[in-house]
């Protein structure tokens, strides 16, 4: 009776070695849903501010559904002034990765047939990909340039004041070879375009940028909340908005390197 009972913890023990491994190795790789003082991914290193901008990781104007009291609020309140938050991933980058955030274009003084990077993904060999706000006719859409390595993609019209979920899938598992992956955005759940990538030195996801990267002369103010990435899958959102402890990060996702 006792060599069963042993036998049986031993294989439930088992069991859960095997899940808990599995989950290590494909699964969240950020979480930060901006609640509490300042960031709870653990991961956030750089606040980049310029004079008279504004970065606030505990802004309570406005709420998402899901995302709690808090959010992300940027404000580039004086022109030419770059203003962001940035995480660095740990060693091991991912290869692939599938990215969702809420969004919410409070203003923007980008003038018809210009644009502003309001997030960047930056791989271990400095190479990025840049999401950007763009003005076409006096009407603004989310624009993913590829740089001429792949087709770029534009969303449907983003309406100022409006909440929106964008994702952004990452594929760089065929690096090294004729073809790098490719590439999806989706607005609300909604596809916006695939590309292939033709770039085989695009290798991975080191460090992401969330706000204005790049020094231009347009003030505008923008809201984020419920950024998550994940390495195997589209993240989804649960009913109330929780966060993996912070001594997690660093640990969970992908072990290929490069």
């Amino acid at each position: 009776m006792m060599k069963t009972r042993k036998k049986i913890i031993l294989l439930w023990l088992a069991a859960a070695i095997i899940a808990v491994t599995g989950w290590l190795w494909a699964a969240i790789v950020l979480s930060e849903g901006f609640e509490g003082a300042g960031y709870d991914s653990g991961l956030q290193d750089d606040s980049g501010t310029g004079t008279g901008c504004t970065v606030d990781p505990d802004y309570t104007g406005i709420t998402f559904t899901g995302g709690g009291a808090q959010c992300l609020r940027l404000v580039r309140a004086t022109t030419g002034f770059q203003v962001h938050v940035r995480w660095t991933l740990p060693v091991t980058y991912p290869e692939k990765s599938y990215t969702i955030f809420m969004y919410d274009l409070i203003s923007s003084g980008v003038t018809d047939g210009n644009s502003n990077v309001i997030a960047r993904f930056t791989d271990s060999l400095g190479i990025s990909q840049n999401l950007t706000l763009k003005n076409v006719s006096n009407k603004f859409y989310l624009f993913l340039n590829l740089q001429g390595w792949g087709t770029n993609i534009t969303s449907s019209e983003i309406v100022v004041g409006t909440k929106y979920k964008v994702g952004l899938k990452l594929d760089f598992t065929g690096h090294g070879g004729a073809n790098s992956g490719s590439v999806e955005m989706q607005l609300d759940d909604v596809s916006q375009g695939v590309s292939a990538l033709a770039w085989s030195d695009i290798c991975d996801i080191k460090t992401i940028y969330l706000g204005y990267v790049s020094a231009q002369s347009f003030a505008d103010e923008m809201c984020f909340d419920l950024f998550k990435i994940d390495n195997a899958t589209w993240p989804t959102y649960a009913s109330a908005w929780t966060n993996m402890p912070a001594a997690f990060h660093g640990i969970i996702w992908s072990p290929k390197s490069r």
